[in-house]
């Protein structure tokens, strides 16, 4: 993927966002929820590089399915115990201790959603998509760490290209991509130490967006 199809990628968004505001005004609507509509985008785009699709129509559901894990997920590790728990060499030693067993659970649920999910996509790609060729012809980030691995698998040095190797870095760049701009639009207060959501965000925008033709 050059650098043309990722522009055009993140446009295709924007003007998403743009028509996503323009027809909620038509429609009447004087508050906007910009924090939803943005976070749908960026993971759209994240999507779209990694597995080849945005979230749209019948997809739109897998978007907000993981929107709650990711919620959740950031939940569970603003608990103080948490902390506790990485320091730890072996956190599952305290998995039955009143107090972390709920979290622990919650957690360990929580991630495994995101791996089933990260799986289901890894497997659709291995039996849809070709594995010849240059990588620099693939159109996302999964064909074309398969294309590579694929070339390693020939001549018996795969290295870190491995199956797991594609699941860690596929859940490195999409939390990466989707919790971070949330944090940063989100959590802007902190109480006892701790980062606490704001009441929602709302703007009114009837003479801030041009009209879109």
């Amino acid at each position: 993927m050059g650098r043309t199809i990722i522009e055009d990628m993140i446009m295709v968004e924007v003007n998403r966002f743009m028509k996503t505001v323009q027809q909620d005004i038509e429609n009447g609507v004087k508050e906007h929820n910009l924090i939803k509509i943005v976070n749908i985008c960026v993971g759209s785009i994240i999507n779209k590089m990694l597995f080849g699709y945005r979230f749209e129509g019948e997809t739109e559901h897998e978007f907000y399915h993981l929107r709650e894990i990711l919620d959740n997920l950031q939940s569970h590790l603003a608990n103080p115990l948490s902390f506790v728990m990485m320091l730890l060499e072996n956190p599952s030693s305290v998995k039955n201790v009143p107090g972390f067993k709920q979290l622990y659970n919650g957690m360990l649920k929580d991630f495994q959603e995101l791996k089933e999910f990260l799986d289901r996509q890894i497997a659709w790609h291995r039996k849809n998509f070709a594995v010849d060729g240059n990588p620099e012809s693939a159109t996302n980030f999964v064909q074309a760490f398969m294309m590579e691995m694929h070339r390693r698998e020939q001549t018996g040095n795969v290295g870190d290209f491995t199956l797991d190797q594609l699941r860690n870095m596929c859940f490195d760049l999409w939390i990466a991509g989707q919790v971070t701009p949330s944090n940063k639009n989100q959590m802007l207060e902190k109480e006892n130490g701790f980062g606490v959501r704001p009441v929602l965000f709302k703007c009114c925008l009837e003479r801030r967006i041009p009209v879109i033709i």
